[in-house]
């Protein structure tokens, strides 16, 4: 097959389809190939122009490339060849087929295309059906193939995974597919895009899961005290004038305050947080300031995500970035034109066309293209470059180093501008003149220019450097145009934010003015105590009658001892047996309430994220892929394998034994 065609999309339409259709539909010529393997034969002939057809053709433009953009010719040329593909492995001629997706990628070298989604996509389907057969051969035949189309497709790569997994041939092969398909990910902008809003929503609320959890650890840690100590300072204050009674009911109020407005019901864990924050120990009050903080970040996280859901499920934002990947598909061209069109003033679409068009060796489409993004916008420098680039490819060296000469008036130490002059000189043999643009380019950036150097040399020797959007810039764009990083740090300024601001400051307050004479847990009996309550300050971490037990000899009654030992040990195993019953449904939680903080709390988290992730899973944003969609089988896998290890981490040893060892009961 011929890589030039120079036929108009009418004459395509009279002569191409009737005669692919005709081949199809009645059988089509066919031959004998390889052992017998049929051959079907699709006449060249209909996919070229008439002469009729080429005698109307419009004149070759000044740079001369001889090539005229038909997305329609090709587009029926590489469907010929595919439906010969598909029909041949119909009929189980696998050689046969093999040989026409040679020729299919034949065909993308001769006319330039470097990717083909439609048809990686396709094989990808092709393959997902063979693998559901259990042919696992051909399935990973198709998803090889699919690569050679689109070689940073994540999905293909992930199936070769699948593929390798569920096929027992290789576990490496299969960890080895599973990180070029995450590594593909990573380098898509759309589906990086997509996995990192579904991270930062996981995070979110896995944030705002361990915060409840924790503030409830908390509550029942500390409410004694909390309670406790307002008793105190209320009988202190008022003395007699509330029963025993009255002041149990004030101290549960203020525990229970916002359940009871209903309307601040859910600020309850940053007030539980808030209201213990004095009696925490140092880890306990990091993890509490973490979490507050955390719920502070809560609005401009889920802005964030928006975003970033909003750039992966674009497909303006898509083309865009897949423009400017260093990539030519036809598609992409045809889908670009229509968003140029319906954005005349944008200097970025006719430039971001008119660089497709010369990846693909159409240097006519692409000097019209450049010239447009000038027209729109003369201060583009980098319109300028590749402009010159394009006469410079075209053998015409005195023509591009004016283009690249306003280049370096708009940007005077613009790094490839100076290189191609460079180039350019040397072939107008000026060697004097070339030195001194050399000169000047390692003047400017010595590393730069460097870099440049190397990679004309990968590109080829002497190849002039196109000047290309980042697609940084391209992101930062689509990003500004959505409301940008503007909204996102303005949204600090909501009330979520500025709540969960004010219960931090109240904590960090209430416990620099309070000071330190809060009250205490009696390690021993978990009796409350505080100084007001308390005689003599012997054994600091217990109440006055277990202090007296452990420091008197003699004179104490053998029923009073024994009933505070026997409160004792009934306060143990209470404490014992609900760490063991909350870390039931909430691995880590009697770890939280025996005093091993940072563990409980790093299991509490774990515990959340992974029941978090396989909840929402089905109901997060899928990253766009070729095929239908399926489950991610191992991504399940993972995540209940994560949540099992995180309930079995929190069971292990759930709460300290009875008989641990002096000290071992940490309650403050």
């Amino acid at each position: 097959m011929t890589g030039r065609l120079t036929f108009t999309p009418t004459c395509l339409r009279a002569a191409a389809w009737p005669g692919l259709l005709a081949a199809l539909l009645a059988g089509a010529p066919v031959r004998a190939q390889q052992e017998g393997a049929e051959r079907i034969v699709i006449p060249t002939e209909r996919f070229r122009a008439s002469e009729s057809a080429a005698a109307d053709a419009p004149d070759e433009s000044a740079l001369g490339s001889g090539r005229r953009f038909n997305y329609e010719g090709f587009r029926a040329e590489m469907l010929g060849v595919w439906f010969k593909r598909k029909i041949f492995l119909h009929k189980g001629l696998a050689e046969a087929a093999a040989a026409e997706t040679d020729e299919l990628e034949q065909l993308c070298r001769d006319t330039g295309v470097t990717r083909l989604d439609e048809i990686s996509a396709a094989l990808i389907h092709e393959g997902n059906a063979f693998l559901d057969e259990g042919n696992f051969e051909k399935a990973r035949c198709s998803f090889r193939d699919a690569l050679r189309f689109n070689q940073h497709s994540p999905e293909a790569h992930f199936r070769l995974a699948s593929t390798d997994w569920r096929s027992g041939a290789s576990l490496g092969g299969a960890v080895k597919e599973t990180v070029a398909g995450l590594k593909a990910t990573w380098r898509s902008y759309a589906l990086s895009s997509a996995a990192l809003g579904n991270i930062l929503i996981l995070a979110l609320l896995s944030a705002a899961a361990t915060a409840v959890l924790f503030s409830l650890a908390m509550l029942v840690r500390y409410q004694v005290l909390v309670r406790h100590d307002l008793e105190e300072t209320v009988q202190a204050r008022h003395p007699g004038r509330l029963p025993r009674e009255g002041l149990h009911l004030v101290g549960w109020g203020l525990v229970l305050l916002p359940l009871l407005t209903w309307i601040a019901a859910l600020w309850t864990p940053a007030y539980w947080i808030a209201l213990t924050f004095r009696y925490q120990k140092a880890r306990e009050r990091a993890i509490s300031a973490a979490l507050l903080a955390l719920l502070i970040l809560s609005t401009p996280v889920a802005r964030a995500a928006e975003l970033l859901f909003g750039l992966a499920s674009d497909p303006g934002s898509r083309l865009m970035l897949t423009a400017s990947s260093g990539s030519y598909d036809p598609a992409q061209i045809v889908a670009l034109e229509q968003v140029a069109v319906a954005n005349p003033g944008d200097a970025a679409y006719p430039f971001l066309l008119a660089g497709l068009y010369a990846r693909g060796r159409y240097l006519a489409e692409a000097d019209a293209h450049y010239r447009r993004t000038l027209e729109i916008d003369p201060g583009h420098y980098r319109a300028w470059n590749n402009l010159g680039n394009l006469y410079l490819t075209a053998g015409r060296p005195e023509e591009a180093l004016k283009h690249y000469k306003s280049a370096l008036a708009i940007r005077g130490e613009y790094m490839p501008a100076l290189y191609n002059s460079y180039l350019a000189r040397k072939e107008l043999l000026e060697l004097k003149e070339a030195e001194q643009s050399l000169a000047e380019a390692q003047r400017v950036d010595p590393d730069a220019m460097s870099a440049l150097m190397s990679r004309s040399e990968v590109e080829g020797s002497g190849e002039p450097i196109d000047a290309s959007i980042e697609r940084e810039e391209i992101f930062a764009r689509i990003v500004g145009a959505r409301g940008g990083t503007g909204q996102v740090f303005a949204s600090l300024l909501s009330l979520p934010s500025i709540m969960a601001t004010l219960f931090l400051l109240a904590a960090l307050g209430l416990s620099v003015m309070a000071g330190a004479r809060q009250a205490n847990r009696c390690v021993r009996c978990g009796e409350p105590f505080c100084h007001r309550c308390k005689v003599g300050d012997r054994v600091p971490d217990y109440c006055s009658p277990c202090q007296h037990i452990a420091t008197a000899k003699e004179g104490l009654s053998p029923s009073i001892r024994r009933e505070k030992i026997t409160q004792s040990e009934r306060f143990r195993a209470a404490q014992i047996r609900l760490g063991r019953i909350l870390s039931v449904p909430v691995p880590g939680m009697g770890r939280i309430l025996d005093g091993r903080t940072l563990t409980g709390g790093l299991i509490v988290a774990a515990w959340s994220a992974s029941l978090l992730a396989l909840a929402l899973r089905p109901h997060l944003l899928q990253p766009p892929a070729g095929g239908p969609p399926r489950p991610w089988i191992v991504m399940t896998i993972l995540l209940a394998l994560a949540a099992a290890c995180a309930w079995i981490l929190g069971n292990v040893r759930a709460s300290r034994e009875a008989n641990a060892p002096a000290g071992a009961w940490q309650w403050h």
